[in-house]
């Protein structure tokens, strides 16, 4: 997994595959690894992009806030910040 500064937190993401870009969110209790088998198969067809959410997996929550808004503003974030 890769980490980025964002928001006030550190985002782990997987990042593979070259292509058109293809983000993966899990749900609310999940993490990333929920999409182990795509990010593995789908690489070979789009650069497949899968976060750990706010407070999910390894990344943190420093500000201990978590809300759709705050979830939607980190993956724009993240978005503009990967160049996508």
């Amino acid at each position: 997994m890769k980490r980025i500064k964002i928001n006030g937190m550190t985002m782990s993401y997987y990042d593979k595959g070259t292509g058109r870009p293809l983000i993966l969110l899990h749900g609310g209790a999940g993490t990333a690894i929920f999409w182990e088998f795509y990010i593995e198969k789908l690489p070979n067809y789009y650069r497949v992009i899968a976060p750990d959410l706010r407070g999910h997996g390894k990344t943190d929550n420093p500000e201990r806030k978590i809300n759709y808004r705050l979830l939607s503003e980190d993956i724009i974030t993240l978005v503009e910040r990967l160049g996508i």
